[in-house]
């Protein structure tokens, strides 16, 4: 458990350092985590039954 405070301490000083480096490392989590939650939203809306009673009866 200490080695990965060590890690995670070793990593913020070197994000730190380099800034350019640390907005290319937010701006790609975040585009990841946007990109999972629409994928995510879109395949939860596909599995949801529709609002319907009778959904056969739609045409």
């Amino acid at each position: 458990m200490f080695a990965l405070f060590q890690d995670l301490r070793y990593a913020a000083r070197q994000l730190w350092k380099d800034r350019t480096v640390a907005i290319v490392v937010v701006l790609t989590i975040a585009l990841g985590i946007g990109v999972n939650t629409a994928v995510f939203s879109i395949l939860n809306g596909f599995q949801r039954a529709l609002p319907v009673k009778a959904p056969e009866q739609i045409e």
